[in-house]
């Protein structure tokens, strides 16, 4: 079954595309109005997901939307995700059709939920996955983010990538991820930039476990060091992919993820 993800933020799409993938649903994506309208034209779609505000300075063409595709296809539910948990936006959406109002951030187990509860009105069934762990991968090599991507997509893990630890800072409180993979040297920072963020993420976020993994620092006085600091594993490059997995999987075990 095909979704239709209408939503300007690059982030989000990417984030709902692997969750989807990994549901054995097809992703395909819109950012603004037009392009979801063409999209829908082409037929094809089981159900939308539309935030409410598209980036421009109408704040609530997803509503319009929303309201446009319950007229000319009723039959094709709209689920609305959205920031925005406002009692007069909700009303609205439901009023012009929208089967159900998903507040972010979300759950990715409570997403999966409720589009399957939604799908089911309407007489379509998807298989129920097990609970799916975001994990944030912060490195700077692609190669290397796409090798840890696939193996944690293999064991039930959405991943989000970034190259620096500003962006990461952004991230975990967007999508609250329940998992850091950690890379210690980011080119494009000062030497010490991820042993500060490490630092800052266990006086703030003690509950949100953090691997390292590096090929420089390597020496006992590292790990020390990296442990020291709140590092919950201190892995070296390049990954072994079963011992990484038993070593993350082990990490989840004792925060009861």
């Amino acid at each position: 079954m095909k979704i239709l993800v209408i939503d300007d933020d690059d982030t989000i799409q990417e984030y709902v595309k692997q969750l989807l993938e990994s549901t054995n649903l097809e992703h395909e994506s819109a950012y603004t109005e037009a392009e979801a309208k063409e999209k829908f034209n082409k037929g094809g779609i089981d159900l939308f997901l539309i935030d409410i505000n598209l980036g421009t300075q109408h704040e609530n063409d997803g509503i319009d939307l929303c309201k446009y595709f319950k007229k000319i296809e009723p039959r094709i539910p709209v689920i609305m995700f959205t920031a925005r948990d406002l009692k007069e936006f909700k009303i609205e959406s439901f009023n012009y059709g929208a089967d159900d109002y998903v507040i972010k951030p979300f759950s990715p187990e409570e997403l999966i939920a409720r589009i399957k509860r939604v799908l089911s009105r309407y007489g379509k069934e998807i298989v129920s996955n097990n609970k799916m762990r975001k994990v944030l991968i912060v490195e700077d090599d692609e190669s290397v983010q796409n090798v840890l991507t696939n193996i944690l997509k293999n064991n039930n893990c959405v991943c989000f990538t970034t190259n620096n630890t500003e962006d990461a800072l952004k991230r975990v409180y967007e999508i609250e991820p329940d998992l850091i993979v950690l890379d210690l040297l980011l080119s494009s920072q000062k030497e010490h930039a991820a042993f500060e963020f490490l630092t800052f993420m266990k006086q703030t976020k003690k509950d949100l476990p953090i691997i390292i993994l590096t090929g420089r620092y390597q020496e006992p006085a590292d790990k020390t060091l990296g442990l020291n600091l709140g590092a919950d594993d201190y892995i070296l490059k390049p990954v072994e992919p079963d011992e990484f997995i038993a070593r993350v999987n082990a990490i989840f075990r004792g925060f009861n993820k």
